[in-house]
């Protein structure tokens, strides 16, 4: 039997474009993505935090989202004991 890799919760920090409408497409997409939840628009800067057993691919398709220009990880937390999954 296999089980879930533990969640990971990591602190973001995400640039988002200065195009309108990049800008209002990400902030819909973002608000609506899972384990995902966002901060207080400054912008151009969104700080959120993910929870998920796949951080680095969470990342990675967050990143692809229109309108989502950077990512930055700021912190990374793993419950204690449990392996690391792979990070962004």
């Amino acid at each position: 039997m296999t089980t879930a890799p533990p969640a990971a919760i990591s602190s973001l920090i995400l640039t988002l474009s200065a195009d309108a409408s990049a800008e209002a497409a990400a902030l819909r997409a973002l608000a609506a993505y899972p384990g995902l939840e966002i901060g207080d628009y400054q912008r151009p800067w969104l700080p959120a935090v993910l929870d998920s057993a796949t951080p680095k691919d969470d990342c990675a398709h967050i990143q692809a989202l229109p309108g989502v220009v950077f990512i930055e990880v700021t912190f990374v937390e793993v419950p204690d004991g449990a392996p690391l999954p792979s990070l962004p």
